[in-house]
């Protein structure tokens, strides 16, 4: 099992690592987490001590945060000490509430445990039916793009590095006879998910506003190639097809819907960025489409039904093999757009437990994917008042908001040096900004607390 101290000071050291520039690549050490690159420029954490955080002391630092009226009539909280697993403070830490975006939290672990934090996606072009018929095929890569990313810019796979790669094989296979000379056909494959293009839960206007895009195995831009549209996969492929005649490769037709030969002879292809990285997309920048398509890769590998259902299926296994009791959990989807997802804090609190424990070989990347108070993501802007600053840097967390709904959930560190998890949950928030700040506040107590 990871050291929890050693896994608390990387925690710590994570923000000033990432500001300065001195975080590597998100290779492992022995013990199954990334190095702290850096960690050296904070001063060490301690030992924690003997004596564990006690419910009184998590009690009484959470007593101002908890009084906000912002946070509306019922909240529930639940707060673990990592190194032990135990549940030390519950307020109504057993009820289902709506999680909002730490909905995510649950379908990072599901493909995580399902494809391995270092797994890679692969778009690729293979024959048809014929040797002169392409397949776009589709493998889930939420990231694909376009056009080839800048210098400054993650190394995602792109639709213009394909094409390069499929006329050069292409030329390649010709012989004498250049490309131009050949007319091929070109169809697209997207047979690794099923199901509604989007959850049945969902008001339609998520994805008539950009929110969410339809779902589907082969998307670009983040669904939007050209704007929002009613069929993502036509729309990446037609687009493709461009690149392919902006480099000599003629094709005819429009673009079909068709599965690939089950004896398929490739052509080409490309990869994604890690797991790893599509997971952080996920939780740091709290990418709806993102999440929604790690879901479906999650469903597709456990459950063999790569969907919105196929995706709430493999959570709970993956929940149950980690011993989480899933009692009270009724999801719809990854992304936590659905007002009809319920999850009782006590399992965001047992997730992050085994999260921070390394509870299989591949979790650390969920912990390293949540925003940074006050430096990354969907939290950089917070943690800036007097009240939250003592935050800053020390807490690791997945922000949710919906409509009269304010959640966070994630780890942080004590004054004595014992990381906890923590699930604060308001489903019924008169007021969402009053709401992060009461969140915020909390956050920044358990900080600064010795919590005994």
């Amino acid at each position: 099992m990871t050291s929890v101290v050693a896994l608390a000071s990387a925690i710590s050291a994570s923000a000033l690592v990432a500001v300065v520039g001195l975080a590597g690549s998100a290779s492992s050490s022995a013990a199954g987490v990334p190095a702290a690159v850096g960690s050296d420029l904070l001063a060490p954490l301690t030992t924690p001590t003997t004596t564990p955080p006690t419910t009184a002391g998590i009690a009484a630092a959470l007593a101002g945060p908890l009084s906000s009226a912002a946070l509306g009539p019922t909240t529930s909280v639940a707060v673990y000490d990592a190194r032990t697993g135990q549940l030390i403070y519950d307020k109504s830490a057993n009820v289902p509430a709506t999680p909002a975006s730490t909905n995510k939290l649950l379908g990072a672990a599901a493909v995580l445990t399902a494809y391995g934090a270092d797994h890679r996606l692969e778009t690729k072009v293979v024959t048809g039916s014929t040797p002169t018929e392409l397949v776009l095929v589709g493998g889930g890569d939420p990231l694909l793009r376009s056009g080839k990313p800048g210098s400054s810019e993650p190394a995602a796979a792109s639709l213009a590095e394909l094409a390069d790669k499929t006329a050069a094989a292409l030329l390649a296979t010709g012989g004498e006879v250049p490309v131009g000379g050949i007319t091929y056909s070109l169809a697209f494959d997207n047979d690794l998910f099923s199901g509604p293009l989007s959850s049945p839960t969902w008001p339609t206007t998520y994805v008539q506003e950009g929110i969410v895009s339809r779902i589907t195995a082969l998307i670009a831009d983040g669904g939007f190639v050209g704007g929002i549209n009613s069929d993502p996969s036509l729309a990446t492929t037609k687009r493709f097809a461009q690149l392919l005649k902006d480099r000599g490769v003629k094709v005819k037709g429009s673009p079909g819907r068709v599965l690939a030969p089950a004896q398929e002879t490739l052509v080409s292809s490309v990869e994604s960025l890690p797991m790893s990285a599509l997971v952080q997309q996920s939780l740091e920048k709290s990418d709806n489409t993102t999440a929604e398509m790690l879901g479906h890769l999650a469903g597709a590998k456990l459950a063999r039904e790569g969907s919105f259902n196929g995706g709430v299926r493999a959570v709970t296994q993956v929940l149950t093999d980690l011993g989480i009791d899933p009692s009270g959990l009724q999801l719809f989807d990854a992304s936590g757009l659905s007002r009809d997802n319920v999850i009782p804090a006590a399992i965001l609190g047992q997730l992050l437990n085994s999260m921070a424990t390394n509870a299989n070989a591949d979790l650390w990347a969920g912990t390293y994917g949540m925003p940074v108070a006050g430096f990354t993501g969907s939290l950089d802007d917070r943690f800036v008042g007097a009240g939250t600053k003592p935050g800053r840097g020390q807490v690791r967390a997945k922000t949710g908001t919906l409509t009269g709904v304010v959640t966070l959930a994630g780890l942080v560190t004590d004054v004595d040096g014992d990381l906890l998890s923590f699930a604060f949950m308001a489903p019924q928030t008169p007021d969402l900004l009053g709401s992060e700040v009461a969140w915020d506040q909390a956050a920044a107590a358990l900080a600064t607390c010795g919590c005994k």
